[in-house]
């Protein structure tokens, strides 16, 4: 927070009584917006733009925006005042829903401080913490939880750590910031309230427990989760990889998962390192994101709910079509998924990542399948050559897949480009 000097002579010390309301550090406000605490607010000519321009977003070259921003510049210098401040009317009601938000996520902004309205929520702390020393954290209420540090990021929104009020526990807070934000909340929270109830025990030890979901909430929707740990990728960023006895519980764990859903005919569909929970305290997986689930053809015949599953590079061949349709949704994605997730963790690098500057993930699976499907694998190419312009992919993913040692057969097997030949221990 700001420190404010008086001027001897110029200006008079505030009353004990009246403390000074905290004010939003430099970049917090931005930094709650990006994370989903807060909307967007725009402002007069931003709102006069987007409703005036003729250009359909990602149609035009640079220089069609550029023309056409100084068209409406031009117009909107031209505008009478009345026209005007119904836009800056906007823009004000935007900047105030901003604010609002802002003072139910914990702060207080220029308009809050100055007016004293919605004050802080009971508990909240601090305005912001630091991480790191980089990057100022909001500390916000949803509920009776208090978040902390964002643990992670996906397409539905951000997961936040957080500490329950009531217990003081850890607990983990998922805000849903799209726009079908409510729709992808019922539908996770769906999923888990059905594992649980079909699964019984063996749900709580390979799964997070679902313990408060708030779907009309404001700014977005959230449910708490059980906190199962950090994820993969997060261990898998600093370096720390996966060796010996913590390997094969981290195998044998996400093979009895999935085995557990598959027996329910039921197929996870997005397994892959930032959603694999591992607490190395207790030695223990959980299969987290349960947003993507869906049914096998031996138990729902209806389409799927999407068009696209698994994110690419941990997605099988067989997936890479136009439509998805249920039958494609077999047991066997997931165990080609978990094959490369498993590469990762004991290697630090994804398997199929692009080989060449020019390369694709898809390029890369095309000839991990050719690879495969030429015969027994062998390195013939050395880990010195691999940027060598006599290498062929083939020959890179072959050493590629020689980095995972023990884990080399297993990674082969899941991996397998027919669906049938794909296996997990």
């Amino acid at each position: 927070m700001a420190l404010r000097y008086r001027i001897h002579g110029k200006s008079k010390p505030q009353p004990a009584s009246k403390k000074a309301a905290p004010r939003l550090g430099p970049g917090v406000r931005k930094s709650c917006v990006k994370d989903g605490l807060a909307p967007r607010a725009r402002k007069a000519f931003a709102i006069f733009v987007q409703e005036k321009c003729r250009l359909v977003k990602g149609h035009g070259s640079r220089k069609d925006y550029a023309d056409e921003l100084k068209r409406l510049g031009s117009i909107w210098k031209a505008l009478p005042c009345a026209e005007k401040k119904a836009y800056q009317d906007k823009a004000a009601a935007d900047r105030a829903a901003q604010n609002l938000a802002l003072c139910a996520a914990g702060f207080l902004g220029r308009q809050g401080a100055a007016k004293g309205k919605q004050g802080l929520a009971k508990g909240t702390g601090d305005s912001a913490l630091a991480d790191g020393g980089h990057r100022a954290l909001p500390v916000a209420c949803c509920g009776d939880y208090a978040l902390r540090d964002k643990l992670g990021h996906g397409a539905y929104g951000k997961v936040y750590g957080a500490i329950c009020k009531s217990t003081s526990k850890l607990v983990a807070v998922k805000l849903f910031t799209r726009r079908d934000g409510a729709q992808a909340l019922q539908r996770e929270a769906g999923w888990l309230t059905l594992l649980s109830k079909e699964l019984g025990i063996p749900y709580h030890q390979f799964f997070t427990a679902l313990l408060d979901v708030d779907a009309s909430a404001e700014p977005c929707p959230w449910v708490a989760l059980e906190h199962g740990g950090l994820s993969l990728d997060v261990y898998l960023r600093k370096g720390e990889l996966f060796k010996g006895e913590a390997m094969r519980l981290l195998v044998g764990q996400l093979a009895t998962a999935l085995k557990l859903l598959h027996g329910l005919h039921i197929c996870h569909l997005d397994v892959k390192p930032p959603n694999l929970l591992w607490n190395f305290a207790v030695s223990s997986m959980k299969l987290a994101d349960c947003g993507m689930l869906e049914f096998t053809s031996a138990r729902e015949t209806k389409p799927p709910a999407y068009i696209l599953y698994v994110t690419e590079g941990y997605r099988p061949p067989e997936l890479y079509v136009g439509d998805v349709s249920r039958a494609l949704l077999r047991p066997a994605v997931d165990i080609f998924s978990a094959g490369s997730a498993l590469y990762e963790a004991c290697v630090g690098k994804m398997l199929l990542r692009p080989i060449g500057a020019k390369g694709s993930l898809r390029e890369s699976l095309q000839h991990w399948c050719a690879m495969c499907r030429s015969g027994p694998v062998g390195r013939t190419v050395s880990l010195a050559g691999w940027r060598s312009k006599n290498a062929q992919p083939e020959q890179i993913l072959a050493c590629r897949l020689h980095e995972a040692a023990e884990w080399r057969d297993l990674v082969l097997k899941a991996c397998a480009p027919k669906p049938a030949d794909r296996t997990l221990p």
